[in-house]
């Protein structure tokens, strides 16, 4: 005896989400932010972090609003790249990224970096006042840890 299994068809779900829907999203995901960075900042504190370099699209998106389209990581430089310090949010962007960081992260600073990270880091760093700044090291290549380590040596980079 066969049983008759009901596969879902489309009309079993409910329609895509209109601009109405998707504005209020938008509008939730950015009153949310501020809680999401004070809950980082404390559990910063808590690690004895002064900073936290975050790399992954999904963490730039969720804490700061910036949508990089799928893949575009791979072609977007250090732009997206991004700090939380204790009392500051800079996005990295080059010319290509800047318009869309101030429209969707517009409680970030952005912080103008092209190729040249591992110059500018000790500048940023030192602008920001940290000496241990926690990094998502399961997504930084070797040579990008190595390139921000050698260029500021006084600042503690702790894997995150």
């Amino acid at each position: 005896m066969s049983v008759a299994v009901h596969l879902p068809v489309a009309a079993d779900f409910a329609a895509p989400p209109g601009p109405a829907e998707r504005a209020r999203w938008d509008a939730a995901d950015r009153a949310a932010r501020p809680a999401r960075l004070a809950r980082l900042r404390a559990r910063m504190a808590v690690a004895g972090v002064d900073a936290y370099l975050g790399v992954r699209v999904e963490h730039s998106r969720y804490l700061t609003g910036l949508v990089l389209g799928d893949g575009e990581e791979k072609v977007a430089g250090y732009s997206g790249w991004f700090v939380v310090s204790a009392d500051d949010l800079i996005v990295f962007a080059d010319s290509r990224y800047t318009i869309q960081v101030s429209r969707e992260a517009p409680d970030a600073r952005i912080e103008p970096v092209y190729g040249d990270l591992r110059q500018r880091w000790p500048e940023i760093a030192a602008g920001l006042g940290v000496r241990r700044v926690a990094v998502e090291a399961g997504h930084l290549s070797h040579a990008a840890w190595t390139d921000l380590a050698g260029s500021a040596p006084e600042i503690e980079l702790v894997p995150a």
